[in-house]
């Protein structure tokens, strides 16, 4: 986003520097006009310069709807870019939860609103008994798998005020 800032702002500095030079080769010509004391020139010459800055203005107007138009598009992007880095930074990248700090997050709201609303909550914890002596019998693979399966088949069974999480 920075550099589409920093492209934009350089393609405005060299449009207007452009648009300088022509303003400013009508104003001489304004000014030969005023200095010849020839009314029809001076007319002529004002008549040039008042379309040249009209359509230098339209101009400047369009390129910046434009600009704002790809800026915006862009913020857009990488708003979309931030909120699914944000997402996947708070997912354990094995079992697809939460992970331990989005829950502890998680946990913390949920005590907050439980006690702001006088009402109870819960929390159930899930133990793999002998993960470890599965693991060395079966294999990581197998092991991740059932991790896998074990937090899909918690997720299916959740509603939508429940939250699941890897803890350990």
């Amino acid at each position: 986003v920075v550099w589409a800032f920093v492209a934009a702002i350089h393609q405005v500095v060299v449009e207007e520097h452009e648009e300088s030079r022509i303003a400013g080769d009508h104003l001489g010509r304004m000014r030969v006009a005023v200095d010849s004391n020839s009314t029809d020139l001076i007319k002529r010459e004002a008549l040039a310069v008042v379309s040249v800055m009209e359509q230098l203005m339209a101009h400047r107007k369009e390129r910046q709807r434009q600009q704002f138009a790809v800026l915006a598009e862009k913020l857009k992007h990488l708003g979309r870019e931030l909120e699914d880095a944000r997402r996947e930074s708070s997912l354990d990248p094995l079992t697809e939860l939460a992970n331990r700090k989005a829950f502890d997050e998680y946990i913390s709201r949920s005590i907050e609103l439980h006690s702001l609303l006088g009402q109870p909550a819960s929390l159930m914890m899930i133990d793999v008994d002998n993960f470890k002596a599965m693991t060395k019998t079966y294999g990581y693979e197998t092991s991740r798998d059932f991790l896998k399966e074990l937090g899909d088949l918690v997720t299916r069974q959740l509603r939508s005020i429940d939250a699941a999480g890897r803890y350990g």
